[in-house]
C-alpha cells in the first residue's frame, strides 16, 4: 500500500498523516507536504510531532511567519519549555531581519 493511500484511508491516525507528509516534503513536494499537515493539524490539534514538522517544514522554506505562529501554538501546549521558547526568539529574529 502506498503512503499516500495509506494516509488517505487512515486520515483519523496522525502517524500517517505525518510520515505521509514526511516522505511528500522529501520528494520536493512541500506544498503538498504543508497541506496533508495542516490539514492533520485540524483533527489532532494538540499533536506536537505535527507542529514541529509544520514549523520545520516553513522554516527550512524561509516561511517565518507561518512557522513562528505554529511555534506559539506549540508553547500553548508545552508552556515553560525552554526548548521552545529559544525557537521562538529565533523564528522572531529570522521574521525580523526579513521585515527590515
Amino acid at each position: 500500500m502506498s503512503l499516500a493511500k495509506a494516509g488517505s484511508l487512515q486520515a483519523e491516525n496522525q502517524r500517517y498523516q505525518y510520515v505521509y507528509a514526511v516522505a511528500l516534503q522529501s520528494a520536493g513536494k512541500l506544498d503538498e507536504a504543508l497541506g496533508v499537515l495542516q490539514a492533520a493539524l485540524v483533527r489532532h490539534p494538540a499533536d506536537v510531532d505535527i507542529l514541529y514538522a509544520l514549523i520545520t517544514f516553513n522554516r527550512d522554506a524561509g516561511h517565518y511567519n507561518p512557522a513562528l505562529l505554529y511555534a506559539q501554538k506549540l508553547q500553548q501546549l508545552m508552556p515553560g519549555n525552554e526548548t521552545v521558547s529559544k525557537l521562538i526568539q529565533s523564528l522572531q529574529r529570522q521574521s525580523d531581519t526579513l521585515k527590515k
